[in-house]
């Protein structure tokens, strides 16, 4: 992998890494407020991030591969301190591990770590008002600051990525400055994380709290007046017969209890059992199949969009030549009338043109004719007779190759006087 590649690489895990620390560090303020440790647990979110892409990029056995992740899982739980950390820890190791999965096992895998969208700032924004609604100033500060670090991060990795991707697509273009384009997108990119960084430092400043506090308590007016609208509907449908009717409801008389067979009792126990077994079985099949199916994911063969051949057959098709044995009946007759005139109307074009000369094999009959006196008769031209003997050449040759008529033996001897 080049460097290049593994810095892209690099920021879009940094980006992943502050979506779950963001979240992470808000459940735990919840849970344990005032609490936080310094580190913020940036070891116990991004050590097993990167873990996790190592092992996509080394391990391609899915046996490995599954057992690594579990134990990195479980390494960094047993570092958390306390059960409710451990647990908390537990479910973001196992999201962690469920998106290097999902990762791993796309179609086209390509060692690319993916970016996180645009759109996740609207999760940091989330947090950031939930933090401040329930006046948790510390929380409130971690979320302000990665939302700008996450920005700063985002337009770089499409700011660097971009360019690269016109420089590689434009490669074969001719005095295009590569140097000066990646030159001018440093420096545009260096003004806008400066002018993000101002930003970060001012609106601190700002009086943003208040008006966020009464847009979170206006919302919150809203969602109370909706679930007391619902609820007063739920109440008033809810109406015991016993009052609508205006009769008390008397608890039901004594009833002697039944003795139940051991027979019976038995029975019971089977079924229960018998359907507790299904239950297990089928849940094991499906965790069976889902597990296979993934397996035979991790193992497939991942593929580009690129041209492919494949054989349609395992083996080359050979074909047998069959000799087809003429009877009597097929052989071709070769003596009839219209066969020699045509064998020796052949026959005489090619000596008039000589052995040196090529028949022209786009001329018809007639224009076959007027070259061969065009070159027999050069400075005059022909008498009366040639001309008849070279029109009556020409029907007889005519009815022999294009007429469905057999020319009889006198034609034949007719022909070889006029050749």
């Amino acid at each position: 992998m080049r460097l290049e590649q593994r810095f892209y690489n690099l920021l879009a895990l940094a980006m992943q890494g502050l979506l779950y620390h963001c979240t992470f560090c808000t459940l735990y303020d919840v849970a344990f407020p005032q609490q936080l440790p310094k580190h913020l647990f940036l070891p116990t979110i991004y050590i097993p991030l990167f873990l996790f892409s190592m092992i996509r990029n080394t391990c391609h056995h899915f046996l490995p591969f599954l057992l690594m992740h579990i134990i990195v899982s479980g390494i960094s739980m047993l570092f958390a301190p306390g059960t409710i950390t451990r647990a908390m820890v537990g479910c973001c190791m196992a999201l962690m591990a469920l998106q290097s999965f999902h990762i791993r096992l796309k179609p086209v895998y390509d060692r690319q770590e993916p970016c996180p969208p645009l759109a996740s700032v609207g999760l940091f924004f989330i947090i950031y008002l939930f933090d401040q609604f329930n006046h948790r100033p510390f929380a409130t500060k971690i979320s302000y600051y990665e939302i700008f670090l996450y920005l700063i991060l985002f337009a770089a990795y499409k700011s660097l990525t971009n360019t690269n991707k016109f420089i590689q697509s434009n490669q074969d273009m001719d005095n295009l400055p590569y140097g000066q384009l990646k030159t001018l997108n440093k420096i545009i990119l260096f003004i806008f994380i400066l002018f993000l960084l101002i930003g970060m430092a001012s609106m601190q400043y700002l009086p943003i709290a208040p008006v966020l506090s009464g847009i979170g308590n206006l919302l919150l007016m809203i969602l109370k007046g909706i679930l007391r609208f619902l609820f007063s509907l739920f109440d008033s449908a809810k109406s015991p017969v016993g009052e609508s009717m205006g009769e008390d409801i008397s608890p039901p008389p004594f009833v002697d209890t039944v003795e139940i067979s051991p027979l019976l009792q038995l029975l019971e126990q089977l079924l229960k059992t018998a359907f507790y077994l299904l239950a297990v079985f089928i849940l094991v099949k499906i965790l069976l199949k889902v597990f296979y199916a993934i397996y035979q994911r991790f193992y497939e063969q991942h593929k580009l969009d690129t041209d492919e051949s494949e054989f349609l057959l395992d083996e080359p098709h050979v074909i047998e030549k069959i000799k087809r044995k003429y009877k009597k009946d097929d052989e071709p007759i070769t003596n009839n009338t219209n066969r020699k005139i045509r064998r020796m109307y052949r026959k005489y074009i090619r000596r008039q043109f000589g052995n040196a000369g090529t028949v022209p094999p786009w001329m018809s009959p007639s224009e076959l004719e007027d070259a061969i006196t065009l070159q027999n008769n050069t400075g005059g031209t022909p008498d009366a007779t040639d001309n008849a003997n070279t029109q009556q050449r020409l029907l007889l040759y005519e009815k022999a190759r294009y007429s469905q008529l057999e020319c009889e033996k006198q034609e034949v001897d007719q022909f070889k006087q006029l050749l």
